[in-house]
C-alpha cells in the first residue's frame, strides 16, 4: 500500500509538471557570430520574459509547452520561435532600416545603430493599432522591463509605471517629458497626438540626473513637414463596454442561508436563517417589504453596459519655411459601475510649429491644452461600491417602499461598511475637473557648421477643482455615511459641500551648446554642454460649508443653493479660507554634459 501511495504521489507530481518547463539558450549576431548582451526574450502576448547575460545566454522558467517566444534587440529583426525542451540558439539579423532610424536620447538624438544603452521605441503606427484611451495603455505589454499596473478600473484613472522595478529612493515614478516639457499626469495627452515614445532605461537617462533615476519616458508629438500640402485626418468611434467576468458567488437563497448558518454556529453564534425542506426561508428579522423569494444578484445590479465615444481631428503641412501640425480630440466614457456617476470626459487641443527665421536661425513652439472632468465613486478599498456588492446579503432588494430607508432595501449584514451599493452610487456626488495648458518655445542658432546654440523655455499651468456634495442620507442604523450615526456632524445641520481649488505652476529654462563633427570618414564626435533652471510651485485652497436646504440633489444645486439671504460660497469666512491654504515651492539648478564618440 505504501509503495502504491508513493507511486501515485509521484505520478500526480509528474502530471502537475507537464505543460511547463524551463527554456535555455543563447542569442547570437548572425553577421559577426558574437553574443548579443541584453537581448530580450518574452513569452508572446504576456509580460513575462528575461534578458541575455554577458555571454548572450538566457534562462526562462515556467514556460508553457505551446508558447511562442519572441526574441528582440534594438537594431535587429525580431524572431518568433515555438518553444521546445531543447536548448535554443537564436541568430538575430541586423535590420538595416531600423538601424538608420533616429531615436531620442535626451537633449538630442542618435541613430539606432549607435545607441549602446537600453532604449525602447514605440512609433505612432503601433500606438494607433492599439487605439488606447490613455498613453499608459499604449506602453502596457509592449516594452520589456516596463511594468504598468492600473490604480483603478474606472474611466480616466491613472496607472503606476515602473521601469525595471522599484527604486530605493522612496519614489519609483519615471521622469515623463512631452516635447521636452515635464508632465506629471499622462491623462492630459491624447494618444493620437503622439509621434513616438522613447523609453530610456539605464545610463542613457543619466543626463537627467536624479530626476531620471527611475528611467525616462520621452514623448514626441506629431509635427508637420516643410513644402508639403495640408493633410486632414478625422477618425471617430463609438462603442459599448461591459464586464468580461464576474466573481463567482452562491447563486441561490438556500445555499447562502446554509453557508451563513454554518459560519455562525462554528463561531459560537446562533442560526440566523431557518430553512425548511421546500428550501424556502423564514427570517427572524425580516424586512416586511422584502418577499420571501427575493434573491438579488448584486453584481447584475451594479454592472451596466457603458458607452464610449472618441473623436480626433488633425491637420498638418508646411511651406518653404514653416512646418505646422494641429490636433483636437474629444473623449466621453461612462463607467460600467455607476455609468454617468463614474463618467470621464476629456477635451484636448495641440499645436506644433517650426519656423526658419533665417537659414541658421530656427524657431519652434508647442502648446497643449487639456480639460477633463471625472466623476468619482468610492473604489479600491473597504467600503467601496464593489466591496458592498460582493458582501451584501442577497435577500435585500435593490428598492422597497419603506420611507425610512429612502426607498432602498436595507441590508441584513451588520458590518457598518456594507451598505446598499445602488444607494451609494445614486447618492454620491464627487467631481474633479482639471484645466491644464503646457507650452514650449525654443530658439536654435547655428554659429558655425556643426556648432549650435539653443535655448528653450517651458511652462505648465494647471487648475484642479474638486467638488464633493454630501447629502443627508440614512444608509441604516450604524452604517458608515449615515449622518445621524456620525457624532462629529451636528444633526439637522443640512447637506454639506466641500469645494477645493488647487493651482500648480512650473517653468523650465534650458540653454545648451552642441558640437558635432566627423573626421577620417569613420569617426564621429558629439559634445553637449548645458544648464537648466526649474521651479515648481503650488497653492491649495479649500472651502466647506453646511446648512444647505435638504431638497438639493446635485453639486450644481448645492453650489447655487441659497440659504437666505446669502449664497453658500459667500458664507465662507476668511478664517475658513486661510485655514485651507497651503503652498509649496521648489527649485532645481543643474549643469550637464555629454560626450559621444563612435
Amino acid at each position: 500500500m505504501l509503495r502504491n501511495a508513493i507511486v501515485l504521489i509521484l505520478s500526480m507530481h509528474s502530471i502537475a509538471l507537464i505543460g511547463q518547463f524551463q527554456v535555455n539558450g543563447a542569442i547570437i549576431d548572425k553577421i559577426t557570430s558574437t553574443p548579443i548582451i541584453g537581448a530580450t526574450v518574452v513569452i508572446k502576448n504576456t509580460n513575462k520574459g528575461t534578458t541575455t547575460d554577458f555571454d548572450g545566454n538566457f534562462s526562462l522558467a515556467n514556460v508553457p509547452e505551446d508558447a511562442v517566444l519572441v526574441f528582440s534587440y534594438l537594431g535587429y529583426i525580431s524572431q518568433e520561435v515555438e518553444v521546445t525542451n531543447e536548448k535554443l540558439t537564436i541568430y538575430l539579423e541586423p535590420s538595416i532600416s531600423e538601424l538608420s532610424e533616429v531615436v531620442l536620447v535626451g537633449y538630442g538624438s542618435q541613430a539606432k545603430k549607435e545607441v549602446t544603452g537600453a532604449v525602447a521605441v514605440l512609433g505612432s503606427n503601433e500606438i494607433e493599432k492599439l487605439n488606447p484611451v490613455r498613453v499608459e495603455q499604449a506602453i502596457q505589454g509592449q516594452v520589456a522591463g516596463v511594468t504598468i499596473t492600473s490604480a483603478s478600473g474606472s474611466p480616466g484613472s491613472g496607472s503606476n509605471i515602473r521601469i525595471r522595478g522599484i527604486s530605493t529612493n522612496g519614489d519609483s515614478r519615471p521622469l515623463i517629458m512631452v516635447d521636452g516639457n515635464i508632465i506629471e499626469d499622462l491623462s492630459v495627452i491624447n494618444p493620437n497626438d503622439i509621434k513616438s515614445i522613447n523609453i530610456l532605461k539605464d545610463a542613457t537617462a543619466g543626463i537627467y540626473g536624479v530626476q531620471g533615476a527611475n528611467g525616462v519616458i520621452l514623448i514626441e508629438t506629431k509635427s508637420g513637414l516643410k513644402n508639403t500640402p495640408i493633410r486632414v485626418n478625422i477618425d471617430s468611434y463609438f462603442g459599448f463596454q461591459n464586464t468580461s467576468k464576474k466573481v463567482d458567488l452562491i447563486n441561490n437563497a438556500y445555499d447562502y442561508a446554509t453557508f451563513i448558518n454554518n459560519a455562525s454556529v462554528n463561531g459560537g453564534g446562533r442560526i440566523k436563517y431557518n430553512t425548511v425542506e421546500n428550501r424556502k426561508l423564514v427570517f427572524g428579522l425580516k424586512d416586511p417589504n422584502n418577499p420571501l423569494e427575493t434573491f438579488t444578484d448584486w453584481q447584475d445590479a451594479v454592472f451596466k453596459t457603458a458607452m464610449i465615444l472618441d473623436t480626433n481631428v488633425g491637420f498638418n503641412g508646411g511651406t518653404e519655411k514653416l512646418a505646422y501640425s494641429f490636433g483636437a480630440s474629444y473623449l466621453d466614457q461612462d463607467g460600467i459601475v455607476g455609468l454617468e456617476k463614474s463618467n470621464y470626459t476629456r477635451t484636448t487641443a495641440r499645436v506644433n510649429l517650426q519656423y526658419d527665421l533665417l537659414n541658421n536661425l530656427k524657431l519652434s513652439g508647442t502648446a497643449l491644452y487639456t480639460n477633463s472632468t471625472k466623476n468619482n465613486l468610492i473604489e479600491s478599498n473597504i467600503g467601496s461600491v464593489l466591496y458592498s456588492a460582493l458582501n451584501i446579503d442577497p435577500f435585500t432588494p435593490v428598492r422597497n417602499t419603506d420611507p425610512k430607508s429612502n426607498g432602498y432595501g436595507g441590508t441584513l449584514v451588520t458590518a457598518r461598511e456594507v451598505v446598499n451599493p445602488i444607494a451609494m452610487i445614486e447618492n454620491t456626488y464627487n467631481t474633479t475637473q482639471i484645466d491644464k495648458i503646457s507650452t514650449t518655445f525654443g530658439i536654435a542658432y547655428a554659429i558655425l557648421e556643426g556648432l549650435t546654440l539653443e535655448t528653450k523655455f517651458q511652462n505648465n499651468h494647471a487648475a484642479v477643482i474638486s467638488d464633493i456634495f454630501l447629502p443627508v442620507f440614512n444608509y441604516g442604523p450604524g452604517k458608515q455615511g449615515t449622518v445621524e450615526d456620525n457624532p462629529n456632524v451636528i444633526k439637522d445641520d443640512g447637506n454639506s459641500l466641500i469645494h477645493n481649488v488647487d493651482f500648480y505652476d512650473d517653468y523650465k529654462w534650458e540653454n545648451f551648446v552642441t558640437y558635432s563633427t566627423e573626421f577620417n570618414e569613420s569617426h564621429k564626435l558629439n559634445v553637449l554642454l548645458g544648464t537648466s533652471i526649474q521651479e515648481f510651485k503650488g497653492l491649495y485652497t479649500g472651502r466647506s460649508g453646511r446648512g444647505l436646504i435638504n431638497n438639493r440633489n446635485s453639486i450644481e444645486d448645492a453650489i447655487f443653493a441659497y440659504v437666505p439671504p446669502e449664497n453658500i460660497r459667500d458664507r465662507f469666512n476668511d478664517s475658513q479660507i486661510q485655514a485651507g491654504n497651503n503652498k509649496f515651492i521648489t527649485r532645481l539648478e543643474s549643469i550637464f554634459s555629454r560626450l559621444q564618440y563612435s
